[in-house]
């Protein structure tokens, strides 16, 4: 079977625009005289609007259809299909996700840095002189300001995308009044959904905002002290590999000047507030890494928080995340704690609920791209469906001996995953599916992968599972999801899911084709019994480890 591939992108998903290039298309943009069209109405749609730059788009574009002839900010939200004159707009792509987007637009004959625009792009402007001197305000601010002695730091970016959380940490604050959030998302700085955190924001520099940073083709970036003050530090060249194996189109040599400021940034808020608690939302950001290595060299308590495995809960816990949290270092232990009969009955209506729902942590796309995943599926053949994680952010990104101990024991990333496991389905003669994480989708290395991979992008999550015969994964979430939807898994790292019954666990090399072998062939018969171990699972997950988003305490363990 020939290659299939929903999509052509590989490489670096765009235009690597220098400053002075973003600024002139920004120019370009409000005074062409064309309309403005936002693609995009979701979240960061709605940051857009809200970035304070008087902006004044005509509709907003959206792919789901769902969303067509509804409102957003009082502009209509319209199809792609709807628009007969693309030459007559500018178009300001308003998501994460940008590789498929632009590739239509493209298509629909638009030029990227003429006629449409990343939004990452609009926002992040400066030159490296700026956010260098941007920093050193900060620093002064930070050793002249009283006002967050002692208190409890969240440091997250997640004004950029909310999705329930600040509910979540109003709420919380009755009970920990002295929350600060530190925002890594400082070019919402009084926008709506600022104004939703009841909290005070600290707004970090932009140097250390979460996915802002300078491109190629921006000129100047190194400095030879900084380099080699990172490079001396195994925690800091270990973050910087992380920043430059995550945004490969980064200009040269900047993950150093970004993870020395951050290490000096720390030190000196550690130094001068002397927070009785620091809080990261996901451990395993660079920022966040070197965050975590200072406040185990100076004593800081250290939290971690984020969406829980259960769709609609948010955790937050003292051990880790991932492999490092308290259900996947003490299996057993946790496996042991004591949930009633409600409330393992209630954990079953959950179960059932979510399915019927179709919940995720992010909206579904709609289209008809599952039909042409059938189509391309030998008939009479097992199919196999390998999900992706985003590597930069689960433990895997450098790979390191704590990678191997607690995340992946076997694969190095997503890809090599993929590769091993499209090359034993061919030998097997197993039908093999492949979806990166969206976050690693215009990464994805395609051209390593033999023939017989079916690479899938944009297709709706469930309707895979559904698909699929069995499911495999390394780290990603969609396990959890296939055990909602009672498919059998296959976990092929370390996750809450550790020890828990509700899987097929292959932590070595040598037993992945015969445990999969095994779900193919049991997987019907017992399905029961991972049923009621999921149940059980999901009762002490709810009950000891995840809160739902509207509810005001957060669960901790360890």
């Amino acid at each position: 079977m020939d290659g299939f591939f929903l999509w052509e992108e590989s490489g670096y998903p765009g235009v690597a625009l220098s400053t002075a290039e973003r600024k002139a298309v920004i120019v370009r943009m409000e005074w062409t005289g064309k309309e403005l069209a936002v693609w995009g109405s979701g979240n960061i749609g709605m940051q857009v609007m809200n970035a304070g730059r008087e902006i004044s788009p005509v509709y907003f574009i959206d792919n789901d259809a769902q969303k067509c002839g509804k409102t957003l900010c009082g502009r209509k939200i319209i199809h792609p299909s709807q628009i007969s004159d693309w030459q007559g707009i500018f178009v300001l792509v308003a998501l994460d996700h940008y590789a498929p987007v632009r590739k239509q637009l493209m298509q629909a004959g638009l030029k990227e840095g003429e006629d449409f625009l990343w939004y990452r792009e609009w926002l992040f402007e400066k030159k490296e002189e700026e956010l260098l001197e941007e920093e050193e305000r900060f620093l002064q601010n930070v050793r002249e300001t009283e006002h967050y002695m002692g208190s409890k730091l969240i440091f997250s970016d997640f004004l950029a995308f909310d999705k329930g959380v600040c509910d979540f940490v109003n709420r919380w604050k009755a009970r920990e009044p002295n929350l600060v959030l530190c925002s890594e998302a400082g070019w919402l700085s009084g926008t709506a959904a600022r104004e939703k955190l009841e909290i005070p924001v600290v707004e970090l520099p932009d140097l250390l905002s979460h996915n802002q940073y300078l491109k190629k083709n921006d000129a100047g970036t190194g400095n030879r002290e900084k380099e080699e003050y990172v490079q001396s530090k195994t925690y800091l060249s270990e973050a910087a590999l992380n920043l430059r194996l995550g945004y490969p189109d980064m200009a040269e040599k900047y993950e150093y000047t970004v993870c020395f400021c951050a290490d000096r940034v720390i030190r000196e808020i550690i130094r001068c507030w002397k927070p009785s608690q620091i809080i990261l939302w996901n451990a395993f950001y660079a920022f966040h890494f070197i965050i975590r290595h200072i406040c185990m060299e100076k004593g800081v308590s250290v939290r971690y928080m984020e969406f829980g495995n259960i769709p609609g809960t948010i955790v937050v816990e003292g051990t880790g995340q991932m492999g490092e949290s308290y259900p996947a270092r003490y299996p057993q232990e946790f496996l042991e704690l004591p949930v009633s009969e409600g409330e393992y009955a209630g954990a079953e209506r959950l179960i059932r609920d979510l399915r019927i729902q179709r919940l995720n942590r992010n909206v579904q796309p709609r289209n008809d791209l599952q039909a042409a995943v059938r189509g391309k599926m030998a008939e009479g053949k097992p199919v196999i469906f390998y999900a992706g994680q985003n590597d930069n952010a689960s433990g895997m990104q450098p790979y390191t001996e704590n990678t191997r101990k607690f995340h992946s024991p076997v694969f190095t990333s997503s890809d090599e995953a993929a590769v091993y496991l499209a090359r034993l389905c061919r030998e097997m003669g197993w039908n093999f599916i492949y979806k990166p994480h969206p976050m690693m989708a215009a990464w994805c290395c395609i051209g390593t992968l033999p023939g017989n991979a079916a690479v899938v992008d944009q297709v709706d999550i469930n309707d895979l599972i559904d698909f699929s015969d069995v499911v495999v994964t390394v780290l990603s979430t969609v396990s959890y999801i296939a055990l909602i939807r009672e498919k059998p898994v296959v976990m092929l790292g370390y996750t809450q899911l550790k020890g828990k019954g509700c899987t097929y666990e292959a932590f070595r090399e040598e037993i992945i084709g015969e445990q999969i072998r095994n779900a193919l062939e049991n997987g019907a018969k017992d399905l029961w019994k991972r049923k009621h171990h999921f149940a059980v699972h999901t009762a002490q997950m709810q009950k000891y480890y995840g809160n739902p988003y509207r509810q005001g305490e957060s669960a901790e363990l360890g």
